[in-house]
């Protein structure tokens, strides 16, 4: 630690007055203090009123990227962004004169290399035992990264919205609970809503809708709301300017827990186009025979069998047959029909003999080269008595591929959507987790710091109160460092050695690593390996952090009383190791989940951030071999897993082991001779 003050000058405590520093004891303590401060994952400054930095820690340092003694030299308004400058003065201005008792923002700082990290900063004033202000303590943690996150977020949603103009589609979420309504501005656009008009609710939703429909749609809303089904309707709506369009809207409904729906989600397409054209193929007979003697549209003449007696050319190159295939007696309509759709067409051909003529219905035609054509069809009777009918046939072909893209688009936006969501519930998962594992241990590191400076303690308790904070910081280091293993697995950055390990040394260092925690925790901790193990290929210290990982897992829910044992055995190309317990089991339904980030057995117990066992898979993985868990609740669980074997067991390599092997020997019979 440096300081532009004496060093007799001490560290300013959290409520805010200054320590008299007297004794060498004292002096020697505080240097302790400035010490593990300097260790903290969070940058740590003291400056005076006119932003000449005074102390600054290795953390400040590191996020500013600038060398300590460069930093010391400079104020905070050299390192401020220009445009935050005049508002940072104004704050510290009113800090200074007492308006406010502490500042809590996001700022930028320029580095040395021109660019800018962002920071999320508290700054307080410290006062002495008279009031009078003394300096500034400030803290700042680097949030340049979720910064970017966030932006990259807001790109993401900025290109759906783009995508959802595109296409004519719009989103919305309606709580049932409240009756409250939420579009997005493409809804907005879709319903043509002039500036400042709004819905909110679902009844100025209903206003909108047109008369003739909005009954309908208002029971099938009621319907959603009281059952919790799925909403799927067409209806016209008005616009303010008074012109009418039709919408699919499509709505799926979430349950709470008790089954009772609390809110919808759906999006609202304009079939506008859509429906006019089908309204143009429900006109009258009259319009559709101008039509066929345009020769547009296919034209067919069957038979009470249904046989084929005579067809228009448009009808038989939509099929893709002759004129000799008519003449034949080859084609017959209900052959022609998928037997999908052979019952609709029967109850069709019924209507037409007895009311005359048929409204247009679709269905499909089965083509020479044997595709199911999407056709609308209508019959007509061609006398009062006989069962000899017309039909019309339109190919509808492009309508279909057109609905079928606007699905298949609906379906891409429903998945980023989907994935957007996700994506911002794991930001506020890590968040939430980083927030509450980094805010226990400075709160003890605050306490601990606190009663050093003053409370009269003797050396033990000093001593204690600094175990506490060298174990808070050794906390904090352990949480960044698995987010920083995580964040490298994501990446496929994940460094491994791959050299000749002796697993022997390396199981009986991990296992005695947690002899004294098993012991205090009321747990019998084994390890049974085969003397003669071979080799492995890998990187010791990962597989150690592997091991770790499990063995502490196996710990933290294995009841007092119970037995953990590792070991490893041999198996052809590879080495098995594994950890097994005696504690309560794993359910079946989150078995496949248990390696995933950010896991854990009982959400509600904070215990860990739930990193350890995604860890240790990317490791095992990097190594090539492969881990996994068996369980059965109330006996127990097992997690293995598998590293390649050194293919080669070389003379050099031997020679290392026995060499190694002499060594701990020697060393094992020395200790028992002093001990002797």
């Amino acid at each position: 630690m440096q300081y532009r003050y004496s060093g007799t000058e001490p560290l300013a405590p959290p409520d805010g007055t200054i320590l008299s520093v007297g004794s060498s004891a004292d002096r020697e303590h505080i240097r302790g203090l400035r010490a593990t401060i300097d260790l903290a994952p969070i940058g740590i400054c003291h400056f005076d009123v006119n932003g000449q930095f005074l102390l600054v820690n290795q953390r400040l340092c590191e996020i500013l990227g600038y060398p300590r003694d460069t930093l010391l030299a400079k104020t905070f308004q050299q390192i401020s962004f220009p445009d935050d400058l005049q508002d940072c003065e104004r704050v510290i201005a009113r800090l200074a004169a007492g308006e406010l008792t502490v500042y809590h923002d996001e700022r930028r700082f320029q580095r040395p290399d021109g660019s800018t990290v962002w920071a999320r900063i508290s700054v307080s004033p410290i006062r002495d035992e008279h009031g009078a202000f003394a300096f500034f303590t400030g803290v700042a943690e680097d949030v340049t990264t979720l910064r970017r996150d966030e932006d990259a977020r807001r790109e993401a949603e900025e290109r759906l919205q783009a995508a959802l103009a595109a296409s004519a589609t719009g989103t919305f979420r309606w709580d049932i609970v409240t009756n409250a309504i939420a579009w997005d501005a493409s809804l907005e656009s879709l319903f043509a809503l002039p500036r400042g008009d709004v819905v909110a609710t679902l009844d100025q939703f209903l206003a909108r809708v047109h008369d003739g429909d909005r009954d309908r749609v208002a029971a099938a809303c009621a319907a959603c709301a009281r059952t919790g089904a799925d909403f799927d309707e067409e209806f016209r709506i008005v616009r303010p300017d008074g012109t009418e369009r039709w919408i699919r809207d499509k709505g799926r409904t979430f349950l709470d827990a008790s089954g009772r729906p609390v809110y919808m989600t759906g999006a609202c397409t304009d079939v506008t186009d859509r429906r006019r054209m089908e309204d143009k193929l429900r006109a009258s007979e009259g319009r559709l025979r101008r039509i066929v003697d345009s020769g547009m549209i296919g034209v067919y003449y069957t038979n009470g069998a249904c046989d084929i007696v005579d067809a228009n050319a448009a009808f038989l190159e939509m099929l893709g047959y002759t004129a000799d295939d008519v003449d034949s007696g080859r084609l017959n309509e209900h052959r022609l029909t998928p037997y999908s759709w052979r019952a609709l067409d029967d109850a069709k051909r019924a209507e037409t003999l007895e009311a005359g003529v048929t409204a247009p219905w679709e269905k499909e035609l089965i083509a020479s080269d044997g595709r199911a054509i999407p056709v609308v069809v209508a019959h007509a009777r061609l006398d009062a008595h006989g069962d000899q009918c017309i039909g019309i046939c339109l190919d509808i072909s492009s309508a279909k591929a057109a609905e079928a893209e606007r699905e298949h688009a609906l379906a891409l936006e429903r998945e980023a959507r989907v994935h957007a969501e996700q994506a911002m519930q794991l930001r506020d998962e890590v968040l939430g987790i980083v927030a509450h594992d980094l805010r226990n241990p400075v709160h003890t590191v605050a306490m601990s710091t606190s009663a050093l400076q003053s409370l009269e303690l003797d050396a033990s308790q000093r001593e204690r109160h600094l175990g506490i904070i060298r174990h808070a910081v050794r906390g904090m280091e352990r949480l960044i460092r698995d987010l920083l293993d995580v964040r490298r697995l994501e990446a496929g950055s994940l460094e491994v050695r791959h050299e000749p390990v002796d697993l022997l040394p390396l199981l009986r260092d991990t296992v005695d690593a947690f002899l004294a925690d098993a012991s205090a925790r009321g747990l019998a901790l084994i390890g049974e390996v085969d003397p003669q193990l071979p080799l492995v290929l890998g990187d010791g210290d990962r597989l150690g952090q592997v091991l770790s990982n499990l063995i502490g897992n196996a710990l933290k829910f294995t009841p007092a009383g119970g037995r953990i044992v590792v070991y490893a055995h041999g198996t052809g190309s590879e080495v098995e190791l594994a950890v097994t317990d005696n504690g309560p089991g794993i359910p079946p339904r989150v078995l496949s989940t248990v390696f995933d980030r950010f896991w854990q057995a009982d959400r509600t117990s904070r215990s860990g951030a739930g990193l350890g066992l995604a860890i240790a898979k990317g490791i095992v993985e990097a190594h090539g071999g492969h881990i996994w868990v068996e369980s059965i609740v109330g006996s127990g669980s097992v997690f293995r897993f598998t590293v390649p074997r050194l293919d080669d067991d070389s003379a050099a390599v031997a020679a290392q082991r026995s060499e190694r092997n002499q060594r701990r020997s020697r060393a094992t019979d020395g200790r028992s001779r002093r001990s002797a």
